[in-house]
């Protein structure tokens, strides 16, 4: 089944396959499975096509921003604070720890980018 871009596996249990789609959580998935009315052992397999219908209606109605739409409203607010030149914008151009975190014992992935070769 191909909801927003993103195909479900069909033996997955709804609720969890939900999270698949981008901006879609655990908190957003439950909220969605209880306003069509959907018990935990539903499976994507025995979903007909009135439910995608009623999924794209919920999604629709209540604002959620997914998929290709809100990867591209993240990546303006990344540009935009490189464009800046805001202390988050370089730290996101240089590809290190954005939100304070420690880079002297953690990040080595991050670190590791910026190390110039002898």
């Amino acid at each position: 089944m191909r909801v927003y871009g993103v195909v479900l596996p069909d033996k997955m249990v709804f609720r969890y396959a939900l999270r698949r789609i981008y901006g879609i959580g655990g908190h957003r998935a439950k909220v969605i499975c209880d306003e069509m009315n959907i018990d935990d052992s539903f499976r994507v397999k025995d979903m007909s096509d009135a439910d995608v219908v009623k999924l794209r209606e919920i999604i629709e109605k209540n604002g959620y921003v997914t998929g290709a739409d809100l990867q591209r409203i993240v990546n303006n607010n990344i540009k935009r604070l490189q464009a800046n030149g805001s202390l988050r914008g370089r730290r996101h151009l240089y590809g290190l720890p954005v939100r304070g975190q420690r880079t002297k014992s953690n990040a080595k992935s991050a670190r590791a980018r910026k190390r110039v070769a002898v």
